[in-house]
């Protein structure tokens, strides 16, 4: 059966809600593997689901909240493009310490029983040093 433009655009929608409320926390983060292909790759040369969400689990006193403002989704190649906003907000406090703009590209497939996956992600940041020095401050702990 082939894939439709609704089915990805409804894994998207639940890939980016799923991403900002459970794949930073431990007790949460197998929620993610609805939407990681357990080999996906990275730009940045992460490989493996595990790693990544080692990575993503490195950061306990922020979380990091991805809001989708524009996707366009290739049904054909299963490619999605998001320009996203990227929060990273203070647990504690609820308090924004960063947002950066970005642009994602993701790259689909289908597992053994047919479900979407995500296979690899690049990323790219807006052009703005200062807010990319700030991430990367944050990032770094």
């Amino acid at each position: 059966m082939a894939v439709t433009y609704e089915q990805i655009r409804n894994f998207m929608q639940g890939y980016f809600i799923a991403y900002s409320e459970d794949c930073q926390l431990p007790e949460r983060q197998y929620v993610m593997d609805k939407y990681y292909a357990p080999d996906i790759a990275f730009d940045n040369g992460v490989s493996g689901r595990d790693i990544w969400y080692r990575i993503c689990l490195s950061h306990p006193t922020w979380q990091d909240k991805v809001e989708p403002r524009r996707i366009c989704i290739d049904v054909e190649n299963l490619t999605v493009s998001a320009m996203v906003t990227a929060t990273f907000v203070e647990r504690s406090t609820g308090r924004i310490l960063q947002q950066i703009g970005m642009n994602a590209f993701y790259s689909l497939k289908a597992d053994d029983r047919g479900d979407l996956k995500i296979s690899r992600l690049d990323v790219f940041l807006e052009s703005n040093l200062e807010k990319v020095q700030t991430m990367m401050k944050y990032l770094r702990g």
